[in-house]
């Protein structure tokens, strides 16, 4: 199950083309591939669920939150049923760098994950989901 993807740039691929499509543009637009996750594909949905050793009682409550509630929930719900589907989610994790920069490299991994075919491109930040437009 993906969890909260805070301080990410979120887009679902349909098929490993467009994910190898946006990597290539999220790279091209200067972000590093060590910054770019992909989850799901197609034999995603079959796997058991799992329980992490380490998963403390507060990763477990914050977990829950952060399920539990509002937009963020929603979203949250449609990321794990698209992996459940055999599509991919595609997380940008943002660096670190003053605001304006950190908007800037936003809307770069926003534009390239449009721009190689993917859908539901958003920024999801600690208490807001923000949608990400086509060169926005």
């Amino acid at each position: 199950m993906l969890t909260y993807p805070t301080d990410k740039v979120v887009g679902v691929a349909p098929d490993r083309g467009i994910v190898q499509a946006a990597r290539t543009a999220l790279e091209a637009s200067g972000i590093d591939g060590s910054r770019i996750e992909v989850l799901g594909g197609p034999n995603a949905g079959q796997a058991e669920p799992t329980e992490d050793e380490d998963d403390g009682i507060l990763a477990s409550v914050i977990r829950t939150v952060r399920t539990g509630f509002g937009e963020e929930a929603t979203r949250l719900k449609e990321l794990n049923q698209a992996i459940d589907a055999g599509q991919y989610v595609i997380e940008v994790d943002l660096s670190d760098m003053d605001s304006d920069a950190r908007d800037d490299e936003k809307r770069a991994a926003g534009n390239a994950l449009h721009d190689a075919g993917a859908s539901h491109v958003a920024f999801y930040g600690k208490a807001t989901v923000e949608e990400l437009q086509i060169g926005a």
